[in-house]
């Protein structure tokens, strides 16, 4: 597991944290992503700035599971995450463990089950309207342009 650090892509992405539920949008495509469970924690654990490896490392921590298997599960799910364009490698440095709060691990872990990232395209031709932009400049806004 490396070291490498990503970070949410601002400001081409959107969020907002539901109760356990991540709500992600994203303008440049006009797609919209919903995350839950581990999908939700690992998401926060990211916008938190934590290296790749620091994530296994609380995850593991957290959850009841092979670490091998929630390692490929990780993978996969930042590999996922990147291949949308949500979020994109950082040059930047972590934020130091006493930056970051660590979640306590708890007694009563429950059993991990693999992040999952729902996508919906239902809302794209809504979501890709910018009233200030795609103007006919003859007619103004709030016209489209053909």
């Amino acid at each position: 597991m490396t070291s490498q650090i990503y970070r949410v892509n601002t400001p081409l992405i959107a969020t907002e944290k539901l109760d356990n539920e991540v709500m992600i949008v994203n303008l440049g495509k006009g797609n919209y992503y919903s995350l839950t469970g581990t999908g939700a924690v690992i998401w926060d654990l990211i916008a938190s700035g934590r290296t790749k490896a620091a994530i296994l490392d609380e995850v593991v921590d957290n959850y009841v599971g092979d670490s091998d298997t929630i390692r490929q599960s990780l993978d996969r799910f930042v590999s996922e995450l990147c291949d949308e364009n949500l979020i994109v490698a950082s040059n930047g440095a972590s934020q130091s463990s006493s930056d970051v709060p660590k979640r306590a691990a708890s007694a009563d872990r429950s059993s991990f089950a693999a992040p999952r990232l729902e996508k919906y395209t239902d809302m794209q031709e809504l979501l890709l309207i910018d009233p200030i932009h795609e103007v006919n400049d003859e007619q103004g806004w709030p016209k489209m342009k053909a």
